[in-house]
């Protein structure tokens, strides 16, 4: 997707935004929401500060499994702006570009409404707009057109996205999404991921909120497939569809760290061929921690993930080759899942032609159909945004509130950690690999197994 952000009146700044837990995630999005602070479900009292605002998604807003003129509109649009290369102009954008002011631009294709106190309004490329009298009817409406415009894709993806949340070794969600491979969870995965949410409501009020979104926006897909022939529909969504989404999404723009073990390996390589102290000094040159040449877009410091200054007893140096084939394999899988290179450029109002602050955003997701976001323009209950919605979860995630816009990248932060655990045996025998048991606080504990589906 490439959008365009033009002037955004009365911008002082602009703001942006794999999980220690599955509903981090969910709460981190409920605060952008709480953050629009709308008080209006009507298109004709809609606040908007921004000046011209654009968006494009190639190919376009439809994704369904036969394509109609909405599929692919929007590429077509994306397709003829790149022939002018750097000669792109102001009139341009307005040809070639769809607006993302908030309400309908232009005439309404057609109206819809699925239950009383919500209205969902198609602009002239099908995009929804959704306005709500309370915030569950947005949340309800954005899970009706989730299932209207990219059932498909739920069709494919909600199986896999458990395989995110069990985080299972080996298994490429994504991959498995785009091979058309279908996973069913078991039951026991399924209770596992669904008890997530209690870490939402350790959270308080914003956790409840989070949870009653999910539900409102899984009443809403099983709504839109009450209105399909049985043999057509999806099984019914459940809120823990919607949290295994949530990690799907984290498995492809927020999974980094990981790298324990093997980072251990390379130290332990690096000294047996060198020596403890020259491999030791080689390897601190080639980590990542701070790099004083490195560019950098703030001002101030963020130190973060930076070197350990007490003791370390758990960072321990494995055996030069003791990765088997199957942690080998894991290792390359997660890696490969991992996407990156989204690009912006923003200018501030000092330097603007118009005084006014500008951004143009590209996060790179990829081309694929049915493409993996939708677009939408959500407002009600305390909700004013607009952009891309991930058809697995409620809310805007690249998009533009009333007075400020943002998007996103790949993040390469250390949310998933790898251990080494002493194993052991009840009987006191020596553990060898085949051991099932590990030390912990003093006592041989046995490990768990499950199924995963």
């Amino acid at each position: 997707m490439r959008r365009a952000e033009c002037p955004l009146s009365g911008w002082g700044s602009l703001r942006s935004a794999r999980r220690s837990t599955l509903a981090a995630g969910l709460l981190a999005a409920l605060l952008m929401m709480l953050a629009f602070g709308a008080r209006s479900a009507s298109a004709v009292t809609l606040e908007d500060f921004s000046g011209p605002a654009f968006q494009i998604l190639a190919p376009g807003e439809d994704g369904s499994t036969f394509p109609d003129s909405f599929s692919t509109d929007q590429g077509k649009l994306y397709d003829a702006l790149t022939a002018h290369g750097g000669s792109v102009s102001t009139s341009l954008v307005e040809t070639d570009y769809v607006s993302e002011k908030f309400g309908v631009s232009g005439s309404v294709l057609r109206t819809e409404t699925p239950i009383p106190g919500l209205e969902i309004q198609r602009d002239s490329h099908d995009i929804p707009h959704v306005f709500g009298a309370t915030r569950a009817d947005v949340m309800f409406g954005s899970g009706y057109v989730a299932a209207e415009d990219r059932g498909l894709l739920l069709k494919l993806g909600l199986g896999p996205a458990y395989t995110a949340a069990l985080d299972i070794p080996g298994i490429s969600p994504f991959r498995l999404l785009l091979n058309g491979r279908s996973f069913k969870p078991s039951a026991e995965a399924v209770k596992f991921v669904e008890e997530q949410k209690n870490v939402l409501l350790e959270k308080g009020a914003r956790g409840e909120q989070v949870l009653h979104d999910l539900e409102s926006w899984a009443e809403g897909i099983n709504a839109y497939e009450a209105t399909l022939p049985e043999a057509e529909r999806l099984p019914t969504v459940t809120v823990a569809d919607a949290i295994a989404g949530f990690a799907f999404i984290g498995s492809i723009f927020g999974n980094g760290g990981g790298g324990e073990v093997a980072n251990s390996e390379l130290l332990a390589n690096l000294q047996s061929s060198l020596g403890a102290e020259e491999g030791l000094k080689v390897f601190h040159d080639l980590r990542e921690v701070n790099d004083p040449e490195a560019p950098t877009t703030a001002s101030k410091a963020f130190p973060y993930d930076q070197l350990p200054t007490g003791p370390t007893p758990g960072s321990l140096i494995v055996d030069p080759g003791s990765q088997n084939g199957a942690a080998l394999h894991a290792a390359k899988v997660s890696k490969a899942s991992r996407r990156k290179a989204s690009n912006f450029l923003l200018v501030g109002h000092q330097l603007s032609k118009t005084g006014n602050p500008l951004a143009v955003m590209g996060p790179q997701l990829g081309y694929f159909y049915p493409e993996i976001v939708m677009q939408g323009d959500l407002h009600g209950g305390g909700i004013d945004a607009q952009g891309v919605i991930a058809p697995i979860s409620p809310y805007v995630f690249i998009g533009r509130g009333k007075d400020f816009a943002w998007s996103l990248t790949s993040a390469g932060s250390q949310n998933t950690m790898m251990f080494l655990e002493k194993l052991c045996n009840p009987d006191h025998s020596p553990p060898t690999r085949a051991s099932d048991h590990y030390e912990y606080n003093g006592s041989c504990v046995s490990m768990k197994t499950g199924a995963a589906g």
